[in-house]
């Protein structure tokens, strides 16, 4: 067989020519690989004379894209060379640069200018070009690259820099999303190895030890839990990502060290009980000894981290923040001549953001903020009064506040400016989509309707039911999914059911690029009289079904969500429930495949289905005597209490809006508190409530016309 001399981006288009069953355009290819479409065209013309020695042509139609011709045997023949030739890689400046930037990074010992030529298969010449520019790199980074004839070549400084580097080096050449795939994704299918070795990137798991990866994830959850914290998903990365570079390093006898006076500091936080309970549990799972300074490293990682603290008050946070936020507030009004003192949520949500913030700047840690060059470019008034506030902070704290942290400022002031300008104007009207249409959607609708006043719901639909929706109401502005899906003609933003505050500060951003639609082109709504007297019989008979069919069920030694699944199905009375339990078991399931909701910290989990089997609207929670394993999103739970809510599977719309607002009602924490704390007769009273007055707003939107 021939062997192949190919460079890397010219292996894994062949690879994903070979193994599409349909055409790939060059920007689909150039997506997939995160190269240039004028890259992909270059290196797809020097791999022509190759396809073409192997008996196949390289097909090419404008508008629809190319393809490889040939049988199947011929391209099996060069799957067979690519694989058994093992292709030379020819390497790129900026990944040869990357290379020994870890290379450097993760030796102890010198290397030899020759095993780094022979490594990328270049001369000595070009590697000492390569090294000119990393020395720069490593310069930036406070390390310095040392170059000894006869000795060889290392990087020398602190370990405590020198894990700051490797950090930097892991965040500049992945992003979060390909983060969570490459610290999850343990998979031998093509498409996914592909994804994580289409690039030298995945080297950066020369840095850690991706067989403890798990092993930490378990131990977080489980203490972020009893530490009553709840973590965003981009801290979550970034602190497993920091123990498992802590863990690599110590085993490596690369330990840090912190100054004693800093030490005790750290030792006076709550973080400080939280971390050396982390370093105890890995201490027993590895058969390692974890000294107190790298117990202080995880702490102050911990202190910078962006957390919520469960069930924390305002008053919990100390006074000096909130006085901090009051004056940044003050500053950015005066530059932006705008009244923001009155809004509440940015109030609180900046103390929750400058608790940590304020950490992270105290203890240098570094700080990425990868919407910095967007949020700059595209609202630099914002930003510019940001800076503003950032510079009373950096006064206040006597320490520069960094660029990337002003960026987040500016993300949380431009969320409320953007808000209060798009307030003067039209309300957006919004569609929320989830998989079946009740429960997680209208969640989201209240989450919406409490924190952006200048939005409207339209409606709450699920996947099925949405092009026919969109047929009669062509006034909708965006859509809002909790399940993945691209649509023709709307915009859709993809978020979880439980929003975060970059979420809501997307969708704003989202909502201020809508244009206004011409009134002239929107279908006029007449006025239906007989539809009207419907909506409201409907609404009268859920009223009705909502108010006498709840049920408290206490659970006895369940271990697993299948369990729970079980009793329910099982548990129902039998005018709600119909026909066989195993229909009602096998449409929670199926519901659950489309994805689990639970509110971790709380303890809570949601099922919620329609089904043939059910014949009346049903509220049912269950109380569970012991902790149960509940899975999601491939992470487990321990939940107490699950709510269900069930409904016939041709359930009115007007029903499924109305034990909705059950689900709805989860952003109150009192309600959540009854349902997980309270005694049996508060919990239906609840509930009660919440779908009465749910009935009423209901009754006066639909005599208003009012979808």
């Amino acid at each position: 067989m021939t062997k192949l001399r190919l460079n890397s981006r010219q292996e894994h288009i062949l690879l994903l020519l070979l193994e599409s069953p349909q055409t790939l355009t060059l920007k689909t290819i150039s997506e997939k690989l995160e190269l240039s479409i004028r890259t992909v065209q270059r290196e797809i013309e020097a791999l022509e004379e190759t396809i073409h020695n192997n008996g196949l042509l390289l097909a090419k139609r404008a508008g629809t894209g190319l393809w490889l011709e040939g049988t199947e045997d011929s391209k099996q023949r060069l799957r067979q060379v690519i694989q058994s030739s093992k292709p030379v890689q020819i390497f790129t400046p900026e990944e040869r640069q990357f290379i020994l930037l870890q290379q450097l990074l993760s030796n102890n010992e010198p290397q030899k200018l020759f095993y780094f030529s022979n490594l990328l298969n270049v001369t000595d010449a070009t590697i000492s070009n390569d090294l000119n520019r990393c020395e720069s790199w490593f310069l930036k980074h406070h390390l310095k690259l040392v170059r000894k004839p006869g000795l060889g070549i290392y990087v020398e400084g602190q370990e405590q820099q020198t894990r700051r580097a490797i950090l930097n080096l892991i965040y500049q050449n992945c992003s979060q999303d390909q983060l969570l795939d490459i610290l999850s994704a343990q998979t031998d299918t093509f498409q996914d190895k592909v994804k994580l070795e289409m690039t030298v990137r995945n080297k950066m798991l020369n840095f850690i030890d991706t067989t403890i990866i798990e092993k930490i994830d378990k131990i977080i959850q489980l203490t972020e839990h009893q530490y009553g914290y709840k973590m965003t998903d981009t801290a979550y990365v970034g602190l497993i990502i920091h123990i498992a570079l802590a863990i690599h390093r110590l085993q490596n006898d690369e330990g840090i060290s912190i100054n004693q006076p800093t030490l005790e500091k750290l030792k006076e936080t709550n973080e400080f009980a939280w971390a050396a309970h982390i370093a105890e549990e890995l201490s027993a799972q590895l058969s390692i000894t974890i000294p107190e300074n790298e117990i202080g490293y995880i702490c102050t990682h911990l202190l910078g981290a962006k957390a919520t603290r469960l069930n924390a008050a305002s008053a919990d946070y100390p006074s000096r923040v909130e006085h901090l936020v009051q004056n940044m507030v003050s500053i950015v009004e005066q530059e932006l001549k705008i009244d923001l003192g009155n809004d509440s949520s940015l109030i609180e949500h900046l103390i929750v953001h400058l608790e940590s913030a304020i950490n992270r700047i105290q203890y240098n840690m570094d700080i990425r903020n990868p919407l910095l060059h967007h949020v700059k470019q595209k609202y630099p008034a914002i930003f510019q009064a940001s800076s503003k506030a950032a510079d009373f902070l950096a006064k206040q704290l006597d320490k520069p506040v960094p660029e990337e942290e002003t960026g987040y400022l500016a993300m949380h002031f431009g969320a409320v400016v953007l808000r209060k300008a798009g307030s003067k104007n039209n309300r957006k009207r919004i569609l929320l989509v989830c998989a079946s249409g009740m429960g997680t959607s209208r969640l989201l609708a209240a989450q919406l309707e409490k924190e952006l006043p200048q939005v409207e719901i339209a409606d709450t639909v699920s996947l099925l039911q949405i092009d026919d929706l969109l047929q009669k109401q062509n006034d909708i502005d965006l859509i809002i999914s909790t399940v993945p899906f691209q649509h023709k003609d709307y915009d859709v933003v993809v978020v979880n059911p439980l929003l975060s505050s970059d979420e809501f500060i997307r969708i704003e951003e989202r909502l201020n690029q809508v244009a206004e639609k011409d009134p002239a082109l929107l279908k006029k709504q007449e006025v239906n009289l007989e539809g009207i007297m419907l909506k409201l019989k409907h609404y009268g008979d859920a009223l009705f079904q909502l108010q006498n069919y709840v049920y408290i069920k206490p659970l006895n030694k369940a271990k697993k969500k299948e369990a729970v699944i079980d009793y329910i199905s099982s548990a129902l009375p039998e005018f709600v429930l119909e026909k066989d339990p195993k229909i009602l078991k096998r449409d929670l399931i199926e519901r659950e495949k489309l994805g689990a909701w639970i509110m971790k910290n709380a303890g809570l989990a949601m099922l919620h289905c329609r089904s043939e089997a059910l014949q009346k609207l049903c509220v049912c929670v269950v109380k569970c005597d012991r902790p149960v394993r509940w899975m999601h999103q491939e992470k487990a739970a321990q939940v107490s209490t699950v709510l269900v809510l069930l409904a016939p599977k041709q359930s009115p719309k007007e029903h499924i809006e109305m034990i909705s607002e059950i689900s709805a009602a989860l952003v109150e924490d009192s309600f959540v508190h009854a349902l997980t704390k309270g005694m049996e007769d508060d919990i239906v009273e609840q509930i009660k409530t919440v779908v009465g007055k749910g009935y009423l707003k209901k009754i006066d939107n639909a005599l208003r016309g009012k979808t």
